[in-house]
């Protein structure tokens, strides 16, 4: 009797670590998935920006009848635009040495 209690009893763990199993492989499938289509979208956007910004940078070019200043231009936007987007983080991170050294020095 307590052998065949025994058995049931490591047969329902074998199967519940099995479903625990598969549920955990279709969570990290989505998750995959997921990742994967937004990498596409991401190259996709990526690659649509491109040329949508080396279409602008040719009509400013003709537009300023010069060779490169269409890509000047737009070079000196994006850089603008992470200038923009990075400042904040070294702002705090300044900031916060500064701090520290200030901080120490009255100790």
């Amino acid at each position: 009797m307590f052998q065949t209690l025994y058995q049931l009893m490591r047969r329902y763990v074998e199967v519940r670590l099995q479903l625990i199993e598969n549920h955990l492989q279709d969570e990290l499938h989505q998750l995959f998935t997921k990742a994967l289509i937004a990498l596409i979208w991401l190259f996709l956007g990526s690659a649509g920006l491109l040329f949508v910004c080396f279409a602008l940078a040719f009509a400013l070019n003709e537009f300023l009848q010069s060779a490169f200043l269409g890509f000047l231009i737009i070079g000196c936007l994006f850089i603008f635009g992470l200038v923009i987007a990075i400042l904040p983080t070294f702002r705090k991170k300044l900031m916060d040495k500064i701090s520290n050294y200030f901080n120490s020095q009255k100790r």
